[in-house]
């Protein structure tokens, strides 16, 4: 049935079993597929384990360009030109990026510079590069644990 997928897989006594990642309704039951709860159960232990540590060791943060349907890459990089002052070379690189790889590093501020003016610097391009329609995130990066 559709709207299955990512909800539990359960047994006769309604036991999880695991999340259903894939539901093929023409394959009625034969094509679906599932991530075993105990595989989940260890990811989201990892995660909860790394989550407070993590914030601690922030590396970097980063703008991130995504990939859209509706900008044409020409206008793409005049637009990271103009308001992310890049250089031609890359505004040209982060649009490529973006256009292949679905995501396209626009500036990063690392460890060295002032996070906290560095998060407020980011979210303000992100804004304007929202405001010119741009497709755009901003992204912590964190030292492996």
């Amino acid at each position: 049935a559709g709207g299955m997928s990512g909800g539990p897989l359960v047994d006769t006594e309604g036991a999880v079993l695991g999340i259903n990642c894939l539901v093929r309704p023409e394959l009625r039951s034969l094509g679906n597929y599932a991530v075993s709860a105990g595989v989940c159960q260890e990811l989201l232990d990892r995660l909860a384990v790394g989550t407070d540590k993590a914030k601690s060791e922030l590396q970097s943060i980063r703008v991130m360009l995504f990939n859209d349907p509706f900008n044409t890459r020409a206008r793409v990089s005049k637009a990271l030109a103009e308001v992310a002052m890049l250089t031609e070379a890359e505004a040209e690189v982060a649009m490529m990026s973006a256009h292949t790889k679905g995501r396209g590093v626009v500036k990063v501020f690392d460890k060295k510079e002032e996070f906290e003016g560095s998060a407020v610097a980011a979210e303000l391009l992100c804004q304007a590069l929202r405001a010119a329609d741009l497709l755009v995130e901003v992204e912590e990066l964190f030292a492996p644990l």
